[in-house]
């Protein structure tokens, strides 16, 4: 989904996304391995993380964003807030 699945984590070092079945970071010059717990990011709240009060999913592609975001930050999308988020 827009989220991810579950189990997949982000890189602690690079910030990179990565499936679950990954042990090691795939981001070309990283090669971090899988931390033991989850990263958090409010981009990753499949993987049980909380997002900070006030963020909203956009319509169009289902993204969390942050709070004070008034278009979605997912590449290729860019939709405007709800008003009644």
């Amino acid at each position: 989904g827009p989220e991810g699945s579950e189990g997949d984590w982000i890189c602690p070092k690079c910030g990179n996304s990565n499936f679950a079945f990954r042990t090691f970071c795939n981001m070309r010059k990283c090669g971090t391995p899988k931390p033991a717990e989850p990263v958090c990011h409010s981009f990753v709240s499949s993987a049980g993380c909380p997002t900070p009060e006030g963020s909203w999913t956009c319509d169009a592609c289902g993204n969390v964003n942050y709070p004070f975001r008034t278009k979605c930050n997912r590449r290729n999308c860019g939709v405007d807030k709800p008003a009644d988020a």
